[in-house]
């Protein structure tokens, strides 16, 4: 894409003289401006709102993840679910004998 020079600007700003006439450029520039504004406050409103979620979800999974091996160490402890090893070890007893 090439770039805009000088030439170009002139050009562009000449034709909206004369499509708009002198009196409405200043009208156009500022409401112009004024919508780029809002534009990009929209963005960085939109923008901090994402954070703001994302941050609260994953304080969510956080405590989630507590919950459920918390669940998972009370459900181990109350149903006396021997550990890998101990289940290697009682295999390997058995097999030699």
């Amino acid at each position: 894409m090439p770039n805009i020079g000088p030439w170009e600007i002139i050009l562009l700003l000449f034709l909206a003289m004369m499509l708009f006439g002198a009196k409405r450029l200043p009208e156009i520039g500022r409401s112009v401006g004024e919508s780029m504004r809002e534009f990009k406050k929209s963005i960085r409103d939109q923008t901090e709102d994402m954070r703001v979620a994302t941050s609260d979800i994953r304080a969510e999974v956080a405590d989630m993840r507590q919950s459920v091996t918390g669940a998972t160490a009370d459900i181990h402890g109350e149903l006396a679910i021997p550990s890998l090893d101990t289940v290697a070890a009682t295999q390997r007893e058995h097999d030699a004998a």
